[in-house]
Protein backbone atom coordinates (compact mmCIF):
# COMPACT_ATOMS: atom_id res chain seq x y z
CA UNK A 1 0.00 0.00 0.00
CA UNK A 2 1.13 3.66 -1.05
CA UNK A 3 2.41 5.49 1.99
CA UNK A 4 0.01 8.39 3.03
CA UNK A 5 0.70 12.07 3.19
CA UNK A 6 -0.56 14.14 5.37
CA UNK A 7 -1.19 17.86 4.53
CA UNK A 8 -1.69 20.67 7.63
CA UNK A 9 -3.50 24.13 6.57
CA UNK A 10 -4.20 25.34 10.05
CA UNK A 11 -2.00 24.23 12.85
CA UNK A 12 1.48 24.94 14.57
CA UNK A 13 3.57 24.39 11.25
CA UNK A 14 1.62 24.44 7.95
CA UNK A 15 2.39 21.81 4.89
CA UNK A 16 2.93 18.38 3.90
CA UNK A 17 3.88 15.93 6.34
CA UNK A 18 5.15 11.99 5.55
CA UNK A 19 4.52 10.39 8.72
CA UNK A 20 1.30 11.00 11.25
CA UNK A 21 3.36 11.07 13.79
CA UNK A 22 4.99 14.70 12.17
CA UNK A 23 1.87 15.73 11.29
CA UNK A 24 0.22 14.83 14.94
CA UNK A 25 3.39 17.29 16.47
CA UNK A 26 1.41 20.32 14.23
CA UNK A 27 -2.13 19.75 15.46
CA UNK A 28 -2.85 17.77 18.52
CA UNK A 29 -3.85 20.23 21.20
CA UNK A 30 -4.31 23.16 18.17
CA UNK A 31 -7.53 25.08 18.10
CA UNK A 32 -8.97 24.57 14.85
CA UNK A 33 -6.98 22.76 13.03
CA UNK A 34 -7.20 21.61 9.96
CA UNK A 35 -5.32 18.66 8.41
CA UNK A 36 -6.41 15.24 6.27
CA UNK A 37 -4.72 12.63 4.95
CA UNK A 38 -4.07 12.12 0.61
CA UNK A 39 -2.58 9.25 -0.87
CA UNK A 40 -0.50 11.92 -3.18
CA UNK A 41 1.28 14.80 -2.75
CA UNK A 42 -0.16 16.41 -5.61
CA UNK A 43 -3.72 16.78 -3.90
CA UNK A 44 -2.30 17.27 -0.90
CA UNK A 45 -1.04 20.67 -2.47
CA UNK A 46 -4.30 20.67 -3.82
CA UNK A 47 -6.08 20.96 -0.75
CA UNK A 48 -3.35 23.13 0.74
CA UNK A 49 -4.27 26.07 -2.35
CA UNK A 50 -7.52 26.06 -1.65
CA UNK A 51 -9.29 23.11 -3.04
CA UNK A 52 -11.77 21.00 -1.09
CA UNK A 53 -11.87 18.47 -3.32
Amino acid sequence: MPKKVYAVRVGRSCGLFTSWADCEKQVAGFPGARYKSFATAQEALAWLAGSDA
